[in-house]
């Protein structure tokens, strides 16, 4: 006999949506389903996320809105490590402010037409904010400086890279810079609007992780020429001068020629990729760009000095003072 919970396969979910695949009652109570709210269950051997819980609310009441980081995590912004606060929800105003066990409630004035996005269809249909107005409310969540600037740079990726785990049928990047701008005028005067008018002159198109903005942004804070994000460096010519074959880079001083790589663990770890790095090394030596390497290490205090000694030396040999 069919189990109505393979009609929903999510760790947590609300009941309405189980009862309509022919849940009953006594199927809910069984001991492989706990309580996890006003509403909802959990398989009961699966952790549930914030997130994971707050689509859920969203699902079994449609007056509310995922929203702030709950939001974020959904459009794959890029947050703090670490950083999960309890699901975030929101109604608009003038509706009364979300108040449930567990959840971070809040009442957001907005224009449904520009700032929500319905995910899912059906039962599972949930309404979320929009990707830039989720940046927007990311001050309200305890965002600020760097991590902003971080977060802000999640929206404007490229289209050619690292999908992240975007919602189905959406992809890179989420937002244009004039869009992203627009948005940050209209909050003149508001709450946040002086952290979101900080943050947008730092925001560049095209980058493809968190700790490739955090090491851009420390480069120019150490009085550094800003380094483009992401560009591609030819490798190859026709006759004619057009280009046949090039690759990215994490960051590029392009004056001096010299090309930044920011490595995530796996790098090291797997012999086939380091094999793919010492071949894409070659061949950008072989085009006149020097290559420095980094890790997460980078950013402790004496790692990152003996790294800006070095990107220095390397931009003065080559001319860049």
């Amino acid at each position: 006999m069919t189990d109505p919970l393979d009609a929903v396969p999510e760790p947590v979910f609300p009941v309405c949506r189980a009862v309509a695949a022919g849940l009953v009652t006594s199927r809910a109570r069984r001991p492989d389903l706990v309580a996890a709210g006003r509403g909802l269950r959990r398989r009961r051997n699966v952790r549930a996320t914030s997130v994971q819980i707050a689509v859920a609310h969203a699902q079994r009441d449609r007056s509310l809105i995922v929203s702030h980081a709950s939001a974020a995590a959904l459009w794959d912004l890029w947050l703090p490590s670490g950083m999960e606060p309890p699901p975030q929800l929101s109604r608009l105003r003038p509706a009364a402010q979300p108040r449930m066990a567990g959840v971070e409630g809040h009442r957001l004035r907005l224009d449904p037409a520009a700032d929500l996005v319905v995910l899912g269809a059906g039962g599972a249909a949930h309404a979320v904010t929009s990707p830039v107005r989720t940046w927007l409310d990311l001050v309200a969540a305890g965002l600020c400086g760097e991590d902003l600037v971080i977060s802000g740079d999640a929206l404007l990726r490229r289209a050619d890279g690292p999908r992240g785990r975007l919602p189905p049928g959406w992809g890179h990047p989420l937002a244009s810079p004039d869009e992203v701008r627009a948005a940050v005028d209209g909050m003149a005067g508001r709450p946040g609007g002086r952290a979101l008018r900080d943050a947008l002159p730092h925001l560049r198109a095209g980058s493809d992780s968190p700790q490739e903005t955090r090491l851009r942004l420390r480069l120019v804070r150490a009085d550094l020429p800003e380094p483009q994000a992401n560009p591609r460096i030819p490798l190859v010519w026709d006759a004619h001068g057009r280009v046949l074959r090039s690759i990215p880079v994490d960051l590029y001083f392009e004056a001096a020629r010299v090309a930044v790589q920011y490595e995530g663990e796996h790098h090291f770890t797997r012999a086939d990729q380091y094999r793919r790095d010492m071949r894409r090394d070659e061949e950008l030596r072989d085009v006149g760009v020097e290559t420095l390497r980094v890790d997460g290490a980078v950013f402790g205090a004496a790692e990152w000095q003996r790294f800006l000694t070095r990107v220095r030396r390397v931009l003065r040999d080559r001319g860049v003072g």
